[in-house]
């Protein structure tokens, strides 16, 4: 019986002293954990960072880009302005030609029938109108 005590005595303590050095790799392993944590939070904190800086970047230079939008809008409504305003120029000018030109005709229709030397007179001054 005694025997049996010793025997079991020793498992025990063998046992336990596994136990322990169970308990201590576990102990170093939640520490390691523990530090590999603080080094991703250091990371992730870092990432987000630089991710909120790069999100700044990219709403100031959106902010930019409405800008030079706004600006392009406003100097093509000049430019459609401008553009109109000499389409109507034109079509003044072209009503004032068609008209000087319907005289022209009307006055020609006019004129006697006249020699070959008048007639190219009379296209001179009209092409002079």
């Amino acid at each position: 019986l005694e025997k049996a005590l010793i025997e079991k005595t020793k498992e025990w303590s063998q046992s336990k002293l596994s136990l322990e050095a169970e308990v201590h790799d576990l102990r170093q392993e939640k520490c390691l954990n523990g530090m590999r944590v603080e080094e991703l939070q250091r990371e992730s904190a870092h990432e987000i960072n630089k991710a909120q800086q790069e999100l700044k970047f990219a709403q100031l230079e959106n902010i930019q880009l409405r800008m030079q939008v706004q600006e392009a809008t406003r100097m093509g409504d000049e430019e459609f302005r401008r553009l109109k305003a000499e389409v109507i120029r034109l079509r003044s000018e072209l009503e004032e030609t068609a008209s000087e030109l319907k005289l022209a005709r009307m006055v020609t229709m006019d004129v006697p029938a006249a020699s070959t030397e008048e007639k190219g007179a009379t296209r001179l001054e009209l092409s002079l109108l």
